[in-house]
């Protein structure tokens, strides 16, 4: 079994918000700022505070959660 071979990687351009410990990975704090800098700050804390539950995570549930996280709801609860 031999080793396999590393990705190219000549001519990418790594992010300067890259986390040094974690190649490829962006830094949260950087990715958030730009996800969340059109929503109204008042409106993104409320959000960052709340918290919702779903019940079901079945086809409209699941999809649910994925919209409420996009949103930015601080934290989530699905019970199935």
């Amino acid at each position: 079994m031999g080793v396999l071979p590393r990705a190219p990687t000549a001519g990418l351009k790594i992010s300067p918000g890259f986390r040094k410990g974690f190649p490829g990975r962006p830094d949260m704090s950087d990715l958030q700022k730009k996800i969340f800098s059109k929503h109204d700050p008042a409106v993104l804390s409320a959000l960052r505070r709340s918290v919702v539950g779903i019940a079901g995570a079945g086809g409209l549930g699941s999809n649910a959660a994925v919209s409420l996280a996009r949103a930015g709801v601080g934290k989530i609860i699905i019970a199935d």
